[in-house]
């Protein structure tokens, strides 16, 4: 029961991951899309030339949100779990069902351990690519924040 417990916990885990990649990637594309529609919304207003450096700050910002968003959608892949062949079960099934109940019991317990060490490399994987899909995130907002303030500060 423990075990099963785990694993279900670790499923749990593996849809909250994928689930928060996704709003990673919607809400970089959102941030970009504001960013940049401010910058061409103030400039189109003043007619104000960018000034050297916000060009490349922009450049930053677009490429480290399509970073977040890049990593986001790798959170999201299908992993390579350690499943359980149906084929492979049914013969070992087969070969074992006359096997006293603590030793059943002993192989379902190493199985299902195996599948929860696997579960669990995945998960890890998964949370550490949304890490970096965040940090890229709040490096793409940062560069275009520090856009739009090189942009407004240069046009006074």
């Amino acid at each position: 029961m423990f075990m099963q417990d785990q694993l279900a916990a670790e499923e749990t885990r593996r849809t909250s991951l994928e689930q928060r990649g996704l709003a990673v990637i919607t809400s970089s594309g959102v941030l970009a899309t504001l960013g940049f529609g401010s910058l061409a919304l103030f400039r189109q207003r003043d007619a104000v030339p960018m000034p050297g450096p916000s060009a490349y700050l922009l450049v930053g910002g677009g490429v480290a949100l399509l970073v977040a968003a890049i990593l986001a959608l790798v959170t999201n892949a299908p992993l390579r779990h350690r499943a359980i062949n149906a084929a492979a079960m049914v013969q070992t099934m087969r070969e074992h069902w006359a096997d006293h109940e603590s030793t059943a019991r002993a192989r379902v317990t190493s199985t299902t351990a195996r599948l929860l060490a696997t579960a669990r490399s995945a998960n890890d994987l998964k949370a550490l690519l949304l890490l970096a899909a965040m940090s890229a995130e709040v490096l793409g907002v940062a560069l275009l924040a520090a856009t739009l303030c090189v942009v407004i500060i240069g046009s006074r």
